[in-house]
Protein backbone atom coordinates (compact mmCIF):
# COMPACT_ATOMS: atom_id res chain seq x y z
CA UNK A 1 0.00 0.00 0.00
CA UNK A 2 1.53 3.21 -1.00
CA UNK A 3 1.52 6.47 1.08
CA UNK A 4 -1.15 7.93 -0.90
CA UNK A 5 -3.78 5.09 -0.36
CA UNK A 6 -3.01 5.02 3.07
CA UNK A 7 -3.46 8.88 3.67
CA UNK A 8 -6.79 7.88 2.34
CA UNK A 9 -7.35 5.16 4.32
CA UNK A 10 -6.45 7.47 7.42
CA UNK A 11 -8.98 9.89 6.31
CA UNK A 12 -11.77 7.36 7.24
CA UNK A 13 -10.18 4.89 9.42
CA UNK A 14 -9.72 7.31 12.56
CA UNK A 15 -13.14 8.92 12.61
CA UNK A 16 -14.77 5.45 12.07
CA UNK A 17 -12.80 4.11 15.31
CA UNK A 18 -13.63 7.80 17.36
CA UNK A 19 -17.12 7.04 16.71
CA UNK A 20 -17.14 3.59 17.36
CA UNK A 21 -15.46 4.40 20.96
CA UNK A 22 -17.10 7.42 21.24
CA UNK A 23 -20.38 5.39 21.71
CA UNK A 24 -19.14 2.91 23.74
CA UNK A 25 -18.06 4.95 26.33
CA UNK A 26 -21.26 7.01 26.13
CA UNK A 27 -23.57 4.34 26.54
CA UNK A 28 -21.58 2.09 29.07
CA UNK A 29 -19.91 5.16 31.35
CA UNK A 30 -21.24 8.40 30.53
CA UNK A 31 -25.20 7.47 30.27
CA UNK A 32 -24.47 5.90 33.98
CA UNK A 33 -23.44 9.26 35.70
CA UNK A 34 -26.51 10.57 33.72
CA UNK A 35 -29.39 8.18 34.57
CA UNK A 36 -27.78 8.73 38.37
CA UNK A 37 -27.50 12.47 38.07
CA UNK A 38 -31.24 12.52 36.65
CA UNK A 39 -32.88 10.77 39.70
CA UNK A 40 -32.04 6.87 39.52
CA UNK A 41 -30.26 5.31 42.70
CA UNK A 42 -27.06 3.46 42.20
CA UNK A 43 -29.31 -0.53 41.69
CA UNK A 44 -31.76 1.08 38.98
CA UNK A 45 -28.87 2.59 36.89
CA UNK A 46 -26.75 -0.21 36.91
CA UNK A 47 -29.62 -2.27 35.91
CA UNK A 48 -30.71 -0.08 33.24
CA UNK A 49 -26.77 -0.26 31.76
CA UNK A 50 -26.38 -4.24 32.25
CA UNK A 51 -29.88 -4.15 29.79
CA UNK A 52 -27.99 -2.39 26.99
CA UNK A 53 -25.07 -5.55 27.28
CA UNK A 54 -27.26 -7.48 25.50
CA UNK A 55 -27.21 -6.74 22.21
CA UNK A 56 -23.37 -7.92 22.37
CA UNK A 57 -24.23 -10.79 24.78
CA UNK A 58 -26.52 -11.87 21.79
CA UNK A 59 -24.27 -10.61 18.71
CA UNK A 60 -22.98 -14.22 18.14
CA UNK A 61 -26.70 -15.45 17.15
CA UNK A 62 -27.48 -12.33 14.79
CA UNK A 63 -24.40 -11.78 13.70
CA UNK A 64 -24.03 -14.60 10.80
CA UNK A 65 -27.64 -13.40 9.85
CA UNK A 66 -26.04 -10.20 7.94
CA UNK A 67 -24.20 -10.16 4.80
CA UNK A 68 -21.47 -7.38 6.26
CA UNK A 69 -18.97 -8.04 3.09
CA UNK A 70 -21.90 -6.49 1.09
CA UNK A 71 -23.94 -3.75 3.32
CA UNK A 72 -20.91 -2.98 5.58
CA UNK A 73 -21.03 0.37 4.39
CA UNK A 74 -24.62 1.05 3.71
CA UNK A 75 -25.08 -0.27 7.64
CA UNK A 76 -22.51 2.11 8.66
CA UNK A 77 -24.16 5.04 7.21
CA UNK A 78 -27.45 3.94 8.35
CA UNK A 79 -26.98 3.59 12.11
CA UNK A 80 -24.87 6.89 12.46
CA UNK A 81 -28.10 8.19 11.01
CA UNK A 82 -30.27 6.50 13.17
CA UNK A 83 -28.13 7.52 16.07
CA UNK A 84 -28.63 10.91 15.46
CA UNK A 85 -32.41 10.78 15.47
CA UNK A 86 -32.19 8.79 18.44
CA UNK A 87 -29.92 11.09 20.45
CA UNK A 88 -31.95 13.62 19.58
CA UNK A 89 -35.03 11.86 21.14
CA UNK A 90 -33.43 11.10 24.01
CA UNK A 91 -33.04 14.94 24.92
CA UNK A 92 -36.46 15.22 25.00
CA UNK A 93 -36.80 11.90 27.32
CA UNK A 94 -35.00 12.30 30.31
CA UNK A 95 -37.80 13.22 32.03
CA UNK A 96 -39.29 9.96 32.03
CA UNK A 97 -37.61 6.61 33.11
CA UNK A 98 -39.26 4.17 30.56
CA UNK A 99 -38.89 6.73 27.54
CA UNK A 100 -34.76 6.69 28.45
CA UNK A 101 -34.59 3.28 28.98
CA UNK A 102 -36.10 2.43 25.88
CA UNK A 103 -33.86 5.33 23.81
CA UNK A 104 -30.56 3.85 25.70
CA UNK A 105 -31.36 -0.19 24.54
CA UNK A 106 -32.10 1.06 21.12
CA UNK A 107 -28.69 3.41 20.92
CA UNK A 108 -26.62 0.17 22.46
CA UNK A 109 -28.46 -1.86 19.57
CA UNK A 110 -27.44 0.34 16.95
CA UNK A 111 -23.59 0.80 19.14
CA UNK A 112 -23.85 -2.63 18.49
CA UNK A 113 -24.32 -2.96 14.96
CA UNK A 114 -22.61 -0.24 14.17
CA UNK A 115 -19.63 -1.84 15.85
CA UNK A 116 -19.20 -4.76 13.67
CA UNK A 117 -19.87 -2.92 10.68
CA UNK A 118 -16.61 -0.84 11.24
CA UNK A 119 -14.34 -3.53 12.21
CA UNK A 120 -16.02 -5.68 9.23
CA UNK A 121 -15.53 -2.86 6.49
CA UNK A 122 -11.83 -2.27 7.92
CA UNK A 123 -11.48 -5.85 7.00
CA UNK A 124 -12.18 -6.17 3.83
CA UNK A 125 -10.64 -2.46 2.96
CA UNK A 126 -7.03 -2.84 4.89
CA UNK A 127 -7.60 -7.15 5.34
CA UNK A 128 -4.45 -8.80 7.66
CA UNK A 129 -1.74 -7.55 5.53
CA UNK A 130 -1.80 -4.27 6.81
CA UNK A 131 -3.39 -4.26 9.57
CA UNK A 132 -0.16 -3.69 11.63
CA UNK A 133 0.26 -0.61 9.76
CA UNK A 134 -2.94 0.95 11.39
CA UNK A 135 -2.99 -0.36 14.53
CA UNK A 136 -1.72 2.46 16.35
CA UNK A 137 -4.12 5.19 14.58
CA UNK A 138 -6.95 2.81 15.65
CA UNK A 139 -6.16 3.20 19.43
CA UNK A 140 -5.08 6.39 19.36
CA UNK A 141 -8.27 7.32 17.64
CA UNK A 142 -10.17 4.81 20.63
CA UNK A 143 -8.28 6.55 22.68
CA UNK A 144 -9.43 9.97 21.89
CA UNK A 145 -12.27 8.96 21.83
CA UNK A 146 -12.58 8.23 25.33
CA UNK A 147 -11.11 11.24 26.13
CA UNK A 148 -13.69 12.98 25.04
CA UNK A 149 -16.43 11.02 25.96
CA UNK A 150 -14.96 11.04 29.76
CA UNK A 151 -13.52 14.36 30.17
CA UNK A 152 -14.84 17.15 27.25
CA UNK A 153 -18.36 15.25 27.27
CA UNK A 154 -18.80 15.37 31.23
CA UNK A 155 -16.83 18.58 31.80
CA UNK A 156 -19.50 20.24 29.47
CA UNK A 157 -22.11 19.07 31.88
CA UNK A 158 -20.57 20.11 35.29
CA UNK A 159 -19.64 23.80 33.80
CA UNK A 160 -23.15 23.35 32.55
CA UNK A 161 -24.53 22.73 35.62
CA UNK A 162 -22.36 25.37 37.77
CA UNK A 163 -23.53 28.12 35.40
CA UNK A 164 -27.39 26.86 35.29
CA UNK A 165 -27.51 26.28 39.63
CA UNK A 166 -27.36 22.52 39.23
CA UNK A 167 -29.93 22.70 36.91
CA UNK A 168 -29.11 18.70 36.00
CA UNK A 169 -31.59 17.55 33.52
CA UNK A 170 -30.70 20.65 31.14
CA UNK A 171 -27.46 19.85 31.11
CA UNK A 172 -27.37 16.19 30.66
CA UNK A 173 -30.45 17.28 27.62
CA UNK A 174 -27.89 19.66 26.19
CA UNK A 175 -24.78 16.97 25.98
CA UNK A 176 -27.26 14.41 24.29
CA UNK A 177 -27.69 17.56 21.64
CA UNK A 178 -23.77 17.77 21.41
CA UNK A 179 -23.27 13.94 20.43
CA UNK A 180 -26.44 14.33 18.35
CA UNK A 181 -24.15 17.21 16.41
CA UNK A 182 -21.27 15.33 16.28
CA UNK A 183 -23.06 12.30 14.94
CA UNK A 184 -24.22 14.07 12.36
CA UNK A 185 -21.00 15.61 11.26
CA UNK A 186 -19.42 12.24 10.90
CA UNK A 187 -22.73 10.82 8.81
CA UNK A 188 -21.49 13.65 6.62
CA UNK A 189 -17.70 12.94 6.83
CA UNK A 190 -17.96 9.65 6.64
CA UNK A 191 -20.62 10.01 3.13
CA UNK A 192 -17.96 11.79 1.29
CA UNK A 193 -14.79 9.75 2.91
CA UNK A 194 -15.75 5.98 3.08
CA UNK A 195 -14.68 3.48 0.75
CA UNK A 196 -17.01 2.11 -1.78
CA UNK A 197 -16.68 -1.88 -2.34
CA UNK A 198 -15.52 -2.55 -5.69
CA UNK A 199 -16.05 -5.02 -7.86
CA UNK A 200 -12.90 -6.52 -7.21
CA UNK A 201 -13.06 -6.36 -3.72
CA UNK A 202 -15.94 -8.17 -3.59
CA UNK A 203 -14.76 -10.96 -5.98
CA UNK A 204 -11.58 -11.33 -3.63
CA UNK A 205 -13.98 -11.47 -0.53
CA UNK A 206 -15.89 -14.12 -1.91
CA UNK A 207 -12.69 -15.99 -2.96
CA UNK A 208 -11.51 -15.59 0.74
CA UNK A 209 -14.53 -17.11 2.08
CA UNK A 210 -13.72 -20.58 4.29
CA UNK A 211 -16.40 -23.13 3.00
CA UNK A 212 -18.71 -23.65 6.30
CA UNK A 213 -18.40 -27.43 6.94
CA UNK A 214 -21.42 -27.10 9.11
CA UNK A 215 -19.35 -28.18 12.55
CA UNK A 216 -20.19 -25.46 14.93
CA UNK A 217 -16.91 -24.76 17.25
CA UNK A 218 -17.70 -25.50 21.07
CA UNK A 219 -15.41 -24.22 24.23
CA UNK A 220 -14.49 -26.53 26.68
CA UNK A 221 -16.07 -25.36 29.99
CA UNK A 222 -12.93 -24.11 32.18
CA UNK A 223 -12.70 -22.30 29.09
CA UNK A 224 -16.09 -21.24 29.72
CA UNK A 225 -15.86 -20.20 33.37
CA UNK A 226 -12.66 -18.25 32.76
CA UNK A 227 -14.32 -15.67 30.39
CA UNK A 228 -17.11 -15.79 32.84
CA UNK A 229 -15.08 -15.23 35.42
CA UNK A 230 -11.88 -13.63 35.19
CA UNK A 231 -13.21 -9.94 35.02
CA UNK A 232 -16.21 -10.38 37.38
CA UNK A 233 -14.67 -9.16 39.94
CA UNK A 234 -12.85 -6.35 38.13
CA UNK A 235 -16.00 -5.71 36.08
CA UNK A 236 -18.06 -5.31 39.63
CA UNK A 237 -15.89 -2.78 40.71
CA UNK A 238 -15.51 -0.58 37.27
CA UNK A 239 -18.97 0.19 36.83
CA UNK A 240 -19.28 1.36 41.15
CA UNK A 241 -16.41 2.64 41.16
CA UNK A 242 -17.77 5.62 38.24
CA UNK A 243 -20.71 6.37 41.02
CA UNK A 244 -18.40 6.16 43.93
CA UNK A 245 -16.21 9.32 42.93
CA UNK A 246 -19.17 11.54 41.70
CA UNK A 247 -20.90 10.33 44.84
CA UNK A 248 -21.68 12.93 47.73
CA UNK A 249 -18.93 12.51 50.43
CA UNK A 250 -21.60 12.63 52.90
CA UNK A 251 -22.99 9.36 50.83
CA UNK A 252 -19.31 7.41 51.78
CA UNK A 253 -18.58 8.70 47.92
CA UNK A 254 -14.82 10.90 47.09
CA UNK A 255 -17.81 14.14 45.52
CA UNK A 256 -15.57 14.64 42.92
CA UNK A 257 -17.42 17.80 40.61
CA UNK A 258 -18.00 16.58 37.27
CA UNK A 259 -14.95 18.70 35.75
CA UNK A 260 -13.01 16.83 38.35
CA UNK A 261 -13.99 13.39 37.53
CA UNK A 262 -13.49 14.43 33.94
CA UNK A 263 -9.78 14.98 34.62
CA UNK A 264 -9.39 12.27 36.56
CA UNK A 265 -11.14 9.52 34.92
CA UNK A 266 -11.33 11.11 31.54
CA UNK A 267 -7.43 11.41 31.27
CA UNK A 268 -5.53 10.47 34.22
CA UNK A 269 -7.17 7.25 34.12
CA UNK A 270 -6.97 6.70 30.27
CA UNK A 271 -3.85 7.24 30.53
CA UNK A 272 -3.49 4.75 33.17
CA UNK A 273 -5.10 2.19 31.25
CA UNK A 274 -3.52 2.81 28.13
CA UNK A 275 -0.11 2.29 29.20
CA UNK A 276 -1.58 -0.97 31.19
CA UNK A 277 -2.76 -2.43 28.00
CA UNK A 278 0.27 -1.45 26.51
CA UNK A 279 2.49 -3.41 28.62
CA UNK A 280 0.61 -5.98 29.04
CA UNK A 281 0.33 -6.77 25.22
CA UNK A 282 4.48 -6.40 25.60
CA UNK A 283 4.43 -8.96 28.42
CA UNK A 284 2.09 -11.52 26.77
CA UNK A 285 4.10 -11.68 23.60
CA UNK A 286 7.22 -11.61 25.95
CA UNK A 287 5.74 -15.19 27.68
CA UNK A 288 3.20 -16.30 26.55
CA UNK A 289 -0.78 -16.01 27.43
CA UNK A 290 -0.92 -19.17 29.82
CA UNK A 291 2.08 -18.09 31.83
CA UNK A 292 0.94 -14.74 32.63
CA UNK A 293 -2.54 -15.60 33.80
CA UNK A 294 -1.38 -16.28 37.35
CA UNK A 295 0.99 -12.63 37.55
CA UNK A 296 -1.96 -10.70 36.10
CA UNK A 297 -4.88 -12.23 38.00
CA UNK A 298 -2.97 -10.74 41.33
CA UNK A 299 -2.68 -7.42 39.71
CA UNK A 300 -6.65 -7.47 39.44
CA UNK A 301 -6.88 -7.45 42.83
CA UNK A 302 -4.94 -3.81 43.07
CA UNK A 303 -8.45 -1.90 41.76
CA UNK A 304 -10.69 -3.20 44.51
CA UNK A 305 -7.69 -2.29 46.97
CA UNK A 306 -7.09 0.78 45.81
CA UNK A 307 -11.07 1.97 46.14
CA UNK A 308 -11.23 0.33 49.48
CA UNK A 309 -8.99 2.47 50.72
CA UNK A 310 -10.53 5.56 49.09
CA UNK A 311 -13.96 4.80 50.52
CA UNK A 312 -12.59 4.33 53.95
CA UNK A 313 -10.05 6.91 54.20
CA UNK A 314 -11.75 9.61 51.41
CA UNK A 315 -9.40 11.75 50.91
CA UNK A 316 -9.81 15.43 49.79
CA UNK A 317 -6.82 16.15 48.04
CA UNK A 318 -7.26 15.78 44.16
CA UNK A 319 -4.03 13.91 43.39
CA UNK A 320 -4.20 11.64 45.86
CA UNK A 321 -7.21 10.07 43.92
CA UNK A 322 -5.88 10.82 40.80
CA UNK A 323 -2.86 9.08 41.47
CA UNK A 324 -4.79 6.32 42.90
CA UNK A 325 -7.32 6.36 39.72
CA UNK A 326 -4.05 6.26 37.66
CA UNK A 327 -2.74 2.76 39.26
CA UNK A 328 -6.24 0.53 39.62
CA UNK A 329 -6.39 1.90 36.18
CA UNK A 330 -3.04 0.77 34.86
CA UNK A 331 -3.69 -2.66 36.84
CA UNK A 332 -7.33 -2.86 35.13
CA UNK A 333 -5.14 -2.23 31.68
CA UNK A 334 -2.39 -5.45 32.63
CA UNK A 335 -5.39 -7.98 33.58
CA UNK A 336 -7.36 -6.71 30.38
CA UNK A 337 -4.82 -7.38 27.91
CA UNK A 338 -4.21 -11.13 29.13
CA UNK A 339 -7.70 -11.52 29.31
CA UNK A 340 -8.19 -10.53 25.73
CA UNK A 341 -5.13 -12.16 24.33
CA UNK A 342 -6.51 -15.69 25.88
CA UNK A 343 -10.06 -14.82 24.12
CA UNK A 344 -8.20 -14.60 21.11
CA UNK A 345 -6.97 -17.20 21.25
CA UNK A 346 -9.77 -19.75 20.99
CA UNK A 347 -11.69 -21.31 18.31
CA UNK A 348 -14.79 -19.43 18.82
CA UNK A 349 -14.14 -16.20 18.89
CA UNK A 350 -18.02 -14.85 18.50
CA UNK A 351 -19.01 -16.99 21.62
CA UNK A 352 -16.20 -15.98 23.70
CA UNK A 353 -16.99 -12.44 23.14
CA UNK A 354 -20.38 -13.01 23.93
CA UNK A 355 -19.42 -14.44 27.15
CA UNK A 356 -17.49 -11.67 28.09
CA UNK A 357 -20.64 -9.14 28.11
CA UNK A 358 -22.57 -11.87 29.68
CA UNK A 359 -20.04 -11.24 32.59
CA UNK A 360 -20.24 -7.60 31.94
CA UNK A 361 -23.80 -7.20 31.97
CA UNK A 362 -24.09 -9.72 35.63
CA UNK A 363 -21.96 -8.06 37.30
CA UNK A 364 -23.32 -4.40 36.44
CA UNK A 365 -26.72 -5.58 37.44
CA UNK A 366 -25.34 -7.13 40.49
CA UNK A 367 -22.98 -4.27 41.70
CA UNK A 368 -25.68 -1.81 41.94
CA UNK A 369 -27.90 -3.76 44.55
CA UNK A 370 -25.02 -4.93 46.12
CA UNK A 371 -23.92 -1.52 47.23
CA UNK A 372 -27.15 -0.14 47.99
CA UNK A 373 -27.06 -2.81 50.68
CA UNK A 374 -23.67 -2.75 51.67
CA UNK A 375 -22.44 1.13 51.59
CA UNK A 376 -19.28 1.61 49.41
CA UNK A 377 -16.56 0.32 51.78
CA UNK A 378 -18.40 -3.02 52.29
CA UNK A 379 -19.06 -3.44 48.75
CA UNK A 380 -15.79 -2.32 47.87
CA UNK A 381 -14.18 -5.15 50.20
CA UNK A 382 -16.59 -7.70 48.62
CA UNK A 383 -14.98 -7.40 45.43
CA UNK A 384 -11.73 -7.91 46.98
CA UNK A 385 -13.01 -11.15 48.52
CA UNK A 386 -14.51 -12.16 44.44
CA UNK A 387 -11.14 -12.08 43.13
CA UNK A 388 -10.85 -15.89 44.62
CA UNK A 389 -12.95 -16.37 41.61
CA UNK A 390 -10.29 -14.51 38.86
CA UNK A 391 -7.54 -16.96 40.73
CA UNK A 392 -9.82 -20.01 40.21
CA UNK A 393 -10.44 -19.37 36.67
CA UNK A 394 -6.62 -19.31 36.22
CA UNK A 395 -6.57 -22.29 37.64
CA UNK A 396 -9.45 -23.24 35.46
CA UNK A 397 -7.51 -22.26 32.38
CA UNK A 398 -4.00 -23.85 32.65
CA UNK A 399 -6.08 -27.22 32.05
CA UNK A 400 -6.83 -26.06 28.81
CA UNK A 401 -5.99 -28.23 26.37
CA UNK A 402 -5.09 -25.46 23.60
CA UNK A 403 -1.15 -25.56 23.30
CA UNK A 404 1.31 -23.20 25.28
CA UNK A 405 3.00 -22.95 22.17
CA UNK A 406 0.05 -21.26 20.37
CA UNK A 407 -0.84 -18.74 23.82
Amino acid sequence: MDSNAQLSTLKWLTSLYFAKGLLYVIVFVVSLIMLRQTGLDNAEATSCIAACYLPWVLKYRWKPLIDWQRNSLRIILLAELLLVSAFTALAFALSSFWMTFCLLLLIASLTSVHNVAVDSLYNIMVGEGHSAKFRISRELSRKLADVVGLGVLVMLVGNLQVVYRNAQVFSWRYMTYCVAFIFLLLFFWHLMVLPRLRVEDKQQQEEAKVPDSGVKHSLPYFSVLFLLLFLFASFMEEKMAVLFLIENRSSGGMGLSPQEFGFVMGTVGILGVTIGVVVGNLLVRRFRTIPMLLPMGLVLIVPSVVYSMLSYWQPVDLWVVSLSVFIEQMAYGLGVSVYLAYQASLPDKAFAKSLMAVSMMVACALSGLLQIQMGYNIFFLTTLSLSVLTLFSVLLAKKSRISDTAI
